[in-house]
């Protein structure tokens, strides 16, 4: 992960690096179904991320993978309970989920900020 940033709506966007494919696949471990039919969208509970706001309370996070193809791939990331989120965090649950992955099928790495 590279840089976390204010997006519009209430949102912040996540940014990879080395996520040149980056794609969902499965849910939590035990359920690692393909990503052939995903969307590029994940609801809160099953994309990995969850958001916090002023007061530092995380819940959990709706994300989207904006389009692009580069090495540097961005993810809306959002929750409506947060109208300003300040801090976003990805795989930080002990029991998942972790679905996100590059197009060499390696997994994002947890990430807190």
């Amino acid at each position: 992960m590279t840089s976390v940033a204010p997006a519009e709506g209430g949102a912040l966007d996540v940014t990879f690096t080395n996520a040149r494919g980056l794609h969902w696949r499965g849910t939590t471990p035990d359920t690692m179904r393909t990503a052939a039919h995903e969307s590029g969208a994940r609801a809160a509970g099953e994309s990995g991320f969850e958001i916090a706001g002023a007061d530092g309370a995380y819940v959990d996070a709706g994300a989207r993978i904006l389009p692009g193809d580069g090495e540097r791939v961005t993810v809306r990331v959002e929750a409506s309970q947060i109208d300003s989120p300040t801090a976003a965090r990805y795989a930080w649950k002990s029991w998942g989920p972790a679905p996100l992955f590059n197009g060499a099928n390696l997994p994002a790495l947890p990430y807190a900020g």
